[in-house]
């Protein structure tokens, strides 16, 4: 579900609000995961960055969980059976799909002023904006 900060009337989100950690922390966490959202939620004060960092970090911690799962089935259980190798690859190759375009469409709508929350997340960091 997207936040607008936008007035109602339709003009453009108020730039006071919209700040370019806000923006940038979703290509942060492409290239860094967890790690990179997590710090900019940590030392930012606006609210319209902390609200986008959270839901990056939400995101990127859940891809993090299922690229371990991946992991685990193609390395772990791989010697096992070939089928495991196949669904972690899958897995695997799903998740890194989705981070990229989950990634790119927050960039977007965070440039319009939304936060917007990635499906499939679950809430890590659950605090109101303030």
């Amino acid at each position: 579900m997207a936040r607008t900060l936008s007035a109602t009337d339709g003009s453009p989100p108020d730039a006071n609000r919209t700040t370019i950690a806000g923006i940038l922390v979703h290509v942060l966490g492409m290239f860094f995961g967890f790690v990179g959202p997590g710090l900019v939620y940590l030392v930012s004060t606006a609210s319209f960055t902390r609200a986008n960092a959270q839901n990056a970090v939400n995101w990127h911690v859940f891809a993090f969980g299922m690229g371990l799962v991946a992991v685990v089935l193609a390395f772990g259980l791989g010697a096992i059976s070939d089928v495991f190798v196949i669904i972690g690859a899958a897995i695997g190759v799903t998740v890194a799909f989705l981070n990229i375009i989950f990634c790119l469409w927050a960039t977007v709508k965070a440039i319009r002023g939304d936060e917007w929350e990635y499906p499939l997340a679950p809430t890590v960091i659950n605090s109101p904006i303030q």
